[in-house]
């Protein structure tokens, strides 16, 4: 009776452990999971509701959204490179010297999983993209791209939780862009300003894009009239020789840029010898202004932008 009672007791004790153990077990999951969802955000994208780590140590951006990521203190490990080829324009090289560049729509994914990053974005210039990557590490598709640069860089801040350096750093370019824009306008007056572009294959005629987002959206300056409306990059027009002389600004920013920057360069030569080229009051009162490839493409990105802003004052300012 002795033995029977000890065993059931001994019983008694066992389950009691095994109970304990258990809500034991439970008990830690559960405190797991909670700290994974403290260290996660989710982010709302095209594709859906994404789950993202709170603070990213590989962070690969296919969404040419290098420059952002670098204002915000994130050192990617792999960077869309904005040149021909996917490479980076040499002032971002210099400031991102441990990064690779590559070109997003083309980058291949096991180049992607050798990285091993935790966190991919990407831009709908790159959708393709997407389903290939998308369980390699979590995905977020912004919503816009370099011509909604505006836009788009506070979606990236709060995907990093980086609100107020992203706040910052705006708000110093758009009180160094007024001023220089006001400086230009006190010289120039009511005198209208245009973007020029060839690439080699055609003119083009920039509106509030990329350079001409930096001339009449940044600095304010008045933007010659019968040039491309709408949302980007609806503003961007390609035209004739004849069309140049009916816009007819006061001033032109002329640059070139393509893969083919020889045949360009034939075109632009073309152009400036022309009778219709001569005729136009920039021409004639010495208010062109030549960009070569890399100084028209800083209109892209922010740090660039911010570049450009200083570029243009000293042009038209004469500094």
């Amino acid at each position: 009776m002795k033995l029977f009672a000890r065993l059931a007791l001994l019983l008694v004790v066992v389950l009691a452990f095994a109970g304990c153990t258990k809500d034991d077990k439970a008990s830690t999951e559960g405190k797991t999971e909670d700290k994974k969802a403290e260290e996660t955000i989710t982010v709302s994208t095209p594709k859906g509701d994404v789950k993202v780590p709170k603070n990213p140590k590989k962070v690969v951006d296919l969404a040419y959204a290098q420059e952002e990521l670098h204002i915000l203190g994130i050192k990617p490990v792999i960077a869309s490179g904005s040149e021909v080829g996917g490479k980076a324009p040499k002032y971002l090289q210099e400031k991102m010297p441990d990064t690779q560049f590559v070109e997003p729509e083309t980058v291949k994914a096991e180049d992607i999983i050798a990285a091993n990053p935790d966190l991919i974005i990407l831009s709908e210039r790159a959708e393709e993209q997407y389903e290939k990557l998308k369980d390699v590490a979590p995905t977020v598709m912004l919503k816009g791209d370099f011509y909604t640069w505006k836009e788009r860089f506070p979606e990236i801040a709060k995907i990093f939780g980086k609100e107020a350096e992203m706040k910052k750093w705006m708000d110093a370019y758009t009180a160094k862009a007024k001023k220089i824009g006001d400086e230009i306008k006190a010289k120039t007056g009511d005198q209208k300003f245009a973007s020029y572009v060839t690439n080699g294959k055609d003119y083009r005629i920039y509106g509030k894009a990329l350079l001409g987002d930096v001339l009449f959206s940044d600095l304010g300056l008045p933007i010659a009239e019968g040039g491309p409306a709408g949302d980007a990059p609806k503003q961007v027009a390609v035209v004739d020789l004849e069309a140049l002389y009916k816009f007819n600004p006061d001033h032109i920013f002329l640059g070139l840029y393509g893969s083919n920057l020889e045949l360009a360069q034939k075109q632009l030569d073309d152009m400036q010898n022309s009778q219709v080229w001569k005729n136009l009051n920039a021409v004639k009162n010495g208010n062109v202004y030549s960009m070569n490839n890399e100084t028209w493409g800083l209109g892209r990105f922010p740090i660039g932008k911010d570049m450009l802003v200083d570029e243009i004052g000293k042009l038209v300012l004469k500094k």
